[in-house]
C-alpha cells in the first residue's frame, strides 16, 4: 500500500470516526428534547425539595442505634462480585482470541 493511499485510509476512518461521535452526541442531546424532559444543554428546571420532614414518625433507626448499612448489602456485594467476574471473564476471552488469531505462526 502506498503512502498516498495510506494517509487516504486514515483519512476516511477518521472522517468515520468522527460522523459517528457527531451523531452520538446529536441523539444524546436531542433526544430528551424530543421527549420534551431536558434541553440540548441539560435540564430545563431543577425543582427543589420539599422542606417538610419526609418520614412522619421520625427518626427511622433502632434506639441507640447509629447510621448503619441501609437497603440489601448483599445485594451490592454480589453485584459487585458478578461485574468482577465479568471483566476477569473479558479478559480471558480476550488473550485466548489474540493468542489463537496470531499472525506469522502456525496453529499446532
Amino acid at each position: 500500500m502506498s503512502a498516498r493511499a495510506r494517509r487516504r485510509s486514515v483519512t476516511v476512518r477518521l472522517a468515520l470516526l468522527l460522523a459517528a461521535a457527531g451523531l452520538v452526541w446529536l441523539l444524546t442531546s436531542l433526544g430528551p428534547l424530543a421527549l420534551g424532559t431536558s434541553g440540548p444543554l441539560g435540564p430545563d428546571v431543577a425543582l427543589a425539595a420539599e422542606p417538610s420532614p419526609s418520614a412522619p414518625g421520625g427518626d427511622l433507626r433502632s434506639s441507640g442505634e447509629g447510621a448503619g448499612a441501609a437497603g440489601q448489602p448483599m445485594g451490592a456485594v454480589e453485584a459487585t462480585i458478578a461485574v468482577l467476574l465479568l471483566g476477569l471473564g473479558t479478559a480471558a476471552a480476550t488473550m485466548v482470541y489474540v493468542r489463537l488469531t496470531r499472525p506469522g505462526r502456525e496453529r499446532r
